[in-house]
């Protein structure tokens, strides 16, 4: 949906600042109001456009999971902890299908949906849509992802709040300084497309 640049010598990226700042031991209120307004432009706006493109007409959800937090992440609490908040009538439990690391799984980098547990079974024909709060290499989605198929999902599809880049890495600086980067956010595009919804 947006980028979170890594803050630099020169530089300090509000996205960034909320998107790690919503998670802190003591979240700060702004920071989680942003991640929220963001998840349900998101979600409330644009659900029927994963559906669509995933031919389908109902889903199921889940997050991923995240190693530096003990108990409930604070992107699920958003998402489903919240009742009588403005994401809490779609996402009721039954939709939830839980995965979480494995016990002894740690960070990753790279792909391993042998670190995830799809608690439970999936059902044939099933659309799972995945939601993270920041993608840095991508490694923890695309493991959620991979387990989910392996599981059963027919389809899986990753909605992710912020795509993190450091400016370090030259593919990143290059692209930050490229127009497609500088654009404003615009809640009607679509999050699944970038471009208009299907």
């Amino acid at each position: 949906m947006v980028y979170a640049v890594k803050p630099s010598a020169s530089m300090r990226d509000q996205m960034y600042t909320a998107m790690f700042g919503y998670k802190a031991a003591t979240p700060q209120l702004t920071h989680t109001n942003v991640v929220r307004s963001l998840l349900a432009l998101a979600i409330l706006g644009h659900v029927d456009c994963d559906l669509r493109l995933a031919g389908m007409s109902h889903f199921r959800w889940t997050t991923v999971a995240g190693t530096q937090h003990v108990g409930e992440h604070p992107l699920h609490r958003l998402i489903a902890g919240e009742p009588g908040t403005v994401l809490s009538p779609l996402f009721v439990s039954g939709y939830e299908l839980e995965t979480k690391l494995r016990a002894g799984a740690t960070k990753q980098r790279d792909i391993r949906p042998e670190n995830v547990e799809v608690v439970g079974g999936i059902a044939p024909d099933t659309h799972v849509a995945v939601y993270d709060d920041s993608w840095v290499t991508g490694g923890s989605a695309q493991s959620v992802a991979v387990a989910l198929k392996q599981a059963g999902a027919r389809s899986v599809s990753i909605l992710t709040v912020a795509r993190v880049l450091g400016p370090e890495y030259s593919p990143n600086a290059e692209f930050l300084r490229s127009e497609h980067a500088r654009r404003d956010f615009d809640y009607r595009v679509c999050p699944w497309t970038g471009a208009d919804c299907p």
